[in-house]
């Protein structure tokens, strides 16, 4: 009986695991979350304002509930954002909202998370494929939800009849004095001979993996000493 029991709760656990990580991300619903979470905005003059917060995966957007009305929150009032039980760090680099994967004083590494909407223009699964002006004007064609002004409600209805499309990651260092993606040669570009010199001894002492947050926290640290504000 105990044995059945145990088995019981595992696959109950199973069940609620496998349903909490097939979050689709469909054009009907193409936010991060699976709904709008608890989460809180910290203002760039110091406020705090609760609000269900969520991300918009083209957009690049914060989007929060008011009233069960989809509103936008404006980006240069941000400071940054937590979302969800996790209180998952957003703040906004180039305008949109990233996520904040690592991070010290001087800096941090911030993951950019949009859909592959590329891949539903093409049909090729185009990862990481520089989006033309003709696909960005394109993207009209796939009906991409999530306006502003619209009915929650509305929205979780129509979730699921939408084409479906996955997520692209791009990791971006950050410091007090620049931004670029965590590509050894964007990071290079910053520099000039003298640096990009001390950066490839620092890269060979340090053992930097460029797909590594922590590890990139050593690439914050170098920029923010040769870089600064």
């Amino acid at each position: 009986m105990k044995t059945r029991l145990l088995t019981l709760i595992a696959a109950l656990l199973l069940a609620s695991a496998s349903w909490l990580g097939a979050q689709p991300y469909t054009t009907t619903w193409p936010y991060l979350y699976s709904d709008f979470q608890d989460g809180v905005i910290y203002m760039t003059g110091g406020q705090k304002i609760y609000h269900k917060l969520n991300v918009h995966l083209m957009k690049g957007r914060l989007h929060y509930l008011d009233n069960n009305v989809v509103k936008e929150a404006f980006a240069g009032d941000i400071f940054y954002a937590e979302i969800g039980p996790e209180s998952d760090k957003f703040m906004v680099v180039n305008g949109d909202m990233m996520k904040v994967v690592a991070e010290q004083p001087g800096g941090f590494v911030a993951d950019h998370i949009t859909g592959d909407f590329d891949a539903l223009l093409t049909g090729t699964g185009a990862y990481g494929m520089q989006a033309n002006t003709e696909a960005i004007q394109s993207y009209s064609s796939l009906n991409i939800q999530g306006a502003v002004n619209v009915n929650h409600m509305l929205l979780l209805q129509e979730k699921h009849e939408g084409r479906e499309f996955d997520l692209r990651h791009q990791l971006y260092i950050v410091t007090s004095g620049k931004v670029c993606r965590a590509v050894r040669k964007d990071v290079e570009a910053l520099l000039d001979k003298t640096q990009k010199a001390l950066f490839k001894s620092y890269l060979k002492e340090h053992k930097v993996k460029w797909k590594d947050p922590q590890s990139l926290l050593q690439v914050v640290t170098f920029l923010d000493e040769v870089l600064p504000e």
